[in-house]
Order: C-alpha cells, then sequence, then structure tokens
C-alpha cells in the first residue's frame, strides 16, 4: 500500500498543479498555456481513475468498480458524463484536440465551453452531456474522484499516521537497502553504523509526511 499511496499522491500533484494554474489564469491568455493546462488536467484525472482501476484487488474492488462509483456520485447523468469525459481525454491525447478552442471571457475570468463532436475511436458520436462548462465538469469530476479514493484509503487505515504495522515494514526496508556503490568508504562505515539506529524515526517521518501530503492533497 505504500507504493500505491506514493503512486496516488503523484497523480495528485499533477492534478492540483494543474488546477492552481488554471485558477490563475488571466485574460488575456496565451492559448497555448490555456491548451496545456486544461490537457494536463483532464489527463491527470483520468491517470488517477486509472491507476486506481490497476489496482483494484488492493481496494476490494472489481475492476469497473471504481467508475461505477463515479458515475453514481456524479449526478443523474453519470454515465454520460464519465464517457463524454473520457472520450475527450482520447481525443486529447491521441487525436491533439484542442479543449480549449471554445470559451468564453466572464469579467476576470474565463470559461471554457465543451467541444462538441467527440467521438470514439471508432468514430462514433458520443452524446454530450447537459452541462456545457468543462470548467464544471472538470471540478465535477476532480472532487468525485478525490471523495472516492479518500472513502477507500480511509476503509483501509492507508490515511492513518504512526501506523506502527507500516513504519516497522519500511523501517525494516530501510536497514536492508543496499548502500550506493560510489559511496566513499569512510561514509560508508558511518551509515552501516547510524541507519540501524534511526531506521524507525526515518520510517515514521517517511509514512506520516505522506499521509499529511495525501490528506491535503484530496482536501
Amino acid at each position: 500500500m505504500v507504493e500505491i499511496k506514493h503512486a496516488i499522491n503523484w497523480y495528485l500533484t499533477k492534478t492540483n498543479h494543474a488546477i492552481e494554474k488554471i485558477s490563475a489564469l488571466r485574460p488575456p491568455v496565451e492559448s497555448e498555456e490555456l491548451r496545456f493546462q486544461y490537457s494536463a488536467l483532464i489527463e491527470s484525472i483520468f491517470s488517477l481513475i486509472d491507476y486506481i482501476k490497476d489496482k483494484s484487488d488492493a481496494f476490494g474492488m472489481t475492476v469497473n468498480q471504481f467508475e461505477e462509483d463515479i458515475k453514481t456520485q456524479i449526478n443523474s447523468e453519470g454515465e454520460v458524463t464519465l464517457k463524454y469525459m473520457r472520450n475527450l481525454r482520447n481525443s486529447v491525447v491521441h487525436r491533439g484536440i484542442d479543449i480549449t478552442a471554445n470559451g468564453e471571457v466572464h469579467g476576470e475570468r474565463i470559461s471554457i465551453l465543451t467541444p462538441e463532436g467527440i467521438t470514439n475511436q471508432n468514430g462514433a458520436a458520443i452524446t454530450h452531456p447537459s452541462e456545457t462548462s468543462l470548467d464544471k465538469l472538470l471540478y465535477t469530476m476532480e472532487r468525485v474522484v478525490k471523495n472516492l479514493i479518500t472513502n477507500k484509503l480511509n476503509a483501509l487505515g492507508a490515511l492513518q499516521p504512526d501506523d506502527t504495522e507500516v513504519i516497522q515494514k519500511l523501517s525494516q526496508a530501510i536497514r536492508t537497502a543496499k548502500l550506493p556503490a560510489h559511496m566513499p568508504p569512510e561514509v560508508r562505515e558511518m551509515a552501516s553504523i547510524e541507519i540501524p539506529n534511526l531506521s524507525e524515526d526515518l520510517a515514521k517521518g517517511i509514512h506520516n509526511t505522506l499521509v499529511q501530503s495525501l490528506k491535503d492533497k484530496l482536501c
């Protein structure tokens, strides 16, 4: 679960970074920067979704359960919305679509409209959700995904600081880790003496820092 938490933390870092950049954009804005950040956001959200699906066994879920939960949590258009957004993401990644091509300016804010004419990989038209604001759909996806991940991690006790079992395993891994071959002999000797004595404190610090980082990014 430690490896899974590190991966989730990274995907959240990418997602939140894009959100921060988008939130700071004000007109007039450079079109490539606008396109880049919105593309990065939808890609990161679905990378996170797909990672959780890949690790479904660790969460005690079937492969498709996470997406079913997302559909349920969105609204009555959950299935339409998720299918549209996934194919929109695919259009960005595989077909180079500019998802920021249509937008409006409201005062000091930029509002991006959902692209029309999205198709699947076979060229079949995808039903457009009733919501026409891409910003609102991205916000909904982000909040639903984060809330579901929070609930699933909490159910496993994976967001608890000072988890004795996790810290002990991590401490053992630190003690048995091979020292770098290029390490100077005097430093290697010192490390071989000090690491066993510090491994538990190091493990506790690493674990608690990761847990707090996840909590902050899932908010």
